[in-house]
């Protein structure tokens, strides 16, 4: 992590550092959505080129909330508002559009001098060659009518909870990790995974139909530096998420993406009477790489390994 020069300092520059991260968390999922359709529509190519600048925004936004969080400076990122593309010239024109967003958010931090210029020049870095990609393949690549059907609109509510249980929950093992609860922390970092989970199946099942997830208004995520709050509001996040993907469940008229939704309401209904100490409802289902927070933490955003920290594995 960068030195900070002060608290103080920072401080007075979060409002720049929530803007990079709100552009910097809403490129990641946009740029998830595009990968996982385009692999999906044989579009390996695509989707490769885009999930290199996925490899940087994703670390970087982990980079920030690490930052903000261990100097006491709240993340409070707003609400998210994005329209993945409905086909691959549309894809590429969306990122076109969040790179117009992206970099002016990165320079502002940049230009702050705030201790934080190494997140904001790696931030930076694949930005040109990314944009003159984009422009170059939008030049060659064939318009297409538009989705081949109508998305699935009914699952939108439960896109946008799944988004913003996401971030909450990673936010959230940011500060249970830097009050030293490392079994708190896996378990936060379990929550978002598992919510990233049913979040590539919806994408996948909707893109097999030939369609692609519509967000509708993603709500801000609502982040505490108290434990006790922290779980209150993951434990009411979860049960939206099983209200909203079990009403959809019911109106879905796709078998595959009404039972994803269905899978998707029973756990967050376990995960909203979930206490710590009880075995995590994710626990048995999540990939290995939602199960350690600290091995997150080495992937992502230390430049070197430090000491093991006692409860993760």
């Amino acid at each position: 992590m960068d030195a900070i020069r002060t608290p103080a300092t920072i401080g007075k520059h979060a409002d720049l550092l929530n803007a990079m991260l709100r552009v910097e968390l809403t490129a990641v999922h946009q740029q998830f959505i595009h990968i996982l359709a385009l692999r999906v529509w044989k579009e390996d190519a695509i989707a490769e080129r885009i999930a290199e600048v996925d490899r940087v925004d994703f670390p970087v936004a982990m980079r920030v909330l690490d930052t903000m969080v261990s100097r006491g400076v709240d993340p409070n990122p707003g609400p998210a508002s994005f329209a993945p593309g409905a086909n691959p010239m549309e894809m590429l024109l969306a990122e076109q559009s969040m790179e117009r967003q992206l970099s002016p958010a990165i320079s502002e931090v940049r230009s702050a001098n705030v201790g934080v210029e190494a997140i904001a020049d790696a931030a930076m870095a694949p930005r040109a060659a990314y944009a003159d990609w984009l422009a170059g393949r939008l030049s060659e690549i064939v318009a297409s009518a538009g989705p081949r059907i109508r998305p699935a609109t009914q699952i939108s509510p439960v896109f946008d909870q799944a988004i913003v249980m996401i971030e909450e929950a990673l936010a959230h093992a940011f500060v249970h990790w830097h009050r030293g609860e490392a079994k708190d922390a896996d378990a936060a970092w379990a929550t978002s995974g598992a919510a990233m989970v049913f979040l590539t199946a919806l994408t996948q099942a909707e893109a097999a139909r030939g369609g692609i997830p519509v967000p509708g208004e993603v709500p801000a995520p609502r982040i505490s530096f108290g434990p006790e709050t922290a779980l209150a509001r993951e434990r009411e996040r979860a049960r939206l998420c099983a209200e909203r993907a079990g009403e959809a469940a019911e109106i879905c008229e796709d078998k595959e993406i009404a039972l994803v939704c269905r899978e998707f309401a029973e756990f967050a209904a376990k995960l909203s009477d979930w206490s710590p100490g009880q075995p995590h409802p994710a626990s048995g289902s999540n990939p290995a790489a939602f199960k350690s927070f600290q091995r997150v933490l080495r992937l992502y955003v230390w430049p070197t390994a430090p000491a093991t920290v006692e409860g993760t594995t």
